[in-house]
């Protein structure tokens, strides 16, 4: 009788999910994707890289890069997208890692077809952009392996990552916000399914130093420095 209910206790921890995900936990890609921090958007001095991070931009980059140096963790990679703001942003967290940093074009800042975004605005290239994007870092670890990796992108493309890891329409991305230097991150299981385990944090940086796109939460944005003389 006690050699039964020892096999069904083992039986029923065995099937317990946390047991389960425990026992697979070693086939496991964590992508922690870090939007770029502040820029001057009026800044059309470079047209191919685009502008690079104002003031505040660097203090949030510097604030995302001691929060990612704080974790328990070690980065397998570190990716930028090929935009000025998103280098810049990534060079200040990779030197805070002691990490190199590679570069990506399919991780640079696009547009593609959205609620409430007009056909004028999608860029034809996106979607197929992203999907790319997506086949690269949106795959299960290595056999026995537990990976970290960090992608600096952009808003538009964290949102559509967001929305293509929970099963959504993505066209839904453009109904999210994001702010500046914010942290997401996405589970890739060992089956390629995805979980979205963060998203949109800016717990690291003070609130007055916090930026966000057009649709600001409800308090002020920092006001615009004053130019140089």
């Amino acid at each position: 009788m006690f050699l039964l209910r020892l096999a069904v206790l083992l039986l029923g921890i065995a099937l317990a999910p946390g047991f389960l995900r425990a026992a697979d936990a070693e086939n496991i890609r964590y992508l922690f994707l870090v939007r770029h921090g502040d820029y001057d958007s009026s800044d059309l001095s470079n047209p191919v890289a685009g502008p690079g991070l104002n003031a505040l931009g660097k203090e949030q980059a510097a604030f995302v890069a001691s929060r990612l140096a704080a974790l328990p963790i070690t980065f397998d990679t570190v990716v930028t997208s090929q935009l000025a703001r998103a280098r810049e942003t990534g060079d200040i967290i990779a030197a805070k890692l002691g990490h190199t940093v590679q570069r990506d074009a399919n991780l640079s800042e696009t547009r593609p077809p959205g609620d409430g975004v007009p056909p004028f605005a999608v860029v034809a290239s996106a979607e197929a952009q992203l999907q790319r994007a997506w086949n690269r870092y949106v795959v299960p670890a290595p056999p026995g392996a537990v990976t970290h990796d960090l992608l600096i992108c952009h808003g538009n493309v964290i949102r559509w990552f967001v929305v293509r890891a929970l099963g959504a329409d993505p066209r839904q991305w453009s109904r999210m916000e994001i702010g500046n230097a914010s942290i997401t991150v996405i589970e890739v299981l060992p089956n390629g399914s995805t979980n979205l385990l963060l998203y949109n944090d800016t717990s690291h940086i003070p609130v007055g130093k916090q930026s966000w796109g057009d649709r600001l939460p409800d308090w002020a944005a920092p006001p615009a420095a004053a130019p140089a003389r």
